[in-house]
């Protein structure tokens, strides 16, 4: 069964930054445009197969159990509701960056 895709709304201006910085900052509009849809080729591949992916595991319990993507440079955070069948795209952040904080707050 497939499960539906939500995102939550910093997860898409994740994605919007993500894409300004790289047009506009480094002044490459088409490699914006392919990472952006090559994330988004990726996280559409979760309805498929939402638990592809490991679990993140914080030093404190969460109100979700996440799951990173790997996508190039960045980590697409999300989690499943088996209930509803539905994966919530949480955040976008570069590999490097520190989200154990992004993470407590949603």
């Amino acid at each position: 069964m497939m499960y539906q895709i939500a995102y939550l709304p910093a997860a898409r201006q994740d994605l919007i930054e993500i894409a300004s910085y790289i047009s506009h900052k480094l002044q490459n509009p088409r490699a914006a445009e392919s990472l952006a849809l090559h994330i988004i080729n990726a996280m559409d591949h979760l309805s498929s197969f939402p638990y592809a992916n490991p679990v993140y595991t914080p030093i404190r319990p969460l109100r979700h159990e996440y799951r990173r993507l790997i996508v190039k440079n960045y980590i697409v955070l999300y989690w499943i509701d088996e209930k509803s069948k539905t994966i919530t795209i949480a955040s976008v952040v570069y590999y490097r960056r520190d989200y154990s904080d992004f993470i407590k707050q949603t």
